[in-house]
C-alpha cells in the first residue's frame, strides 16, 4: 500500500511493559485511563489486569 503510513492497532493483549519500551505512549494512556492494576514488575497502572506482565489488583487509597 504505497503511502499508507498508517499503522495497525496493538493487538489487544500486549503488555504495556512492552508499549513502554517501543515508546508507544498514545496506546499506553488510551490503556491506562481508569486504572485498576498494577505491574509488580515495573509499576505501571492499568484499566486490565491482562495488560500488565506481572499484573495485580491495585486500588486508589
Amino acid at each position: 500500500m504505497a503511502g499508507n503510513d498508517h499503522r495497525p492497532p496493538f493487538p489487544e493483549r500486549i503488555s504495556l511493559c512492552l508499549l513502554l519500551q517501543a515508546g508507544e505512549m498514545e496506546e499506553l494512556d488510551r490503556r491506562s485511563a481508569r486504572p485498576m492494576a498494577i505491574c509488580a514488575k515495573c509499576g505501571l497502572k492499568a484499566d486490565d489486569i491482562g495488560d500488565l506482565c506481572q499484573g495485580r489488583p491495585w486500588h486508589k487509597r
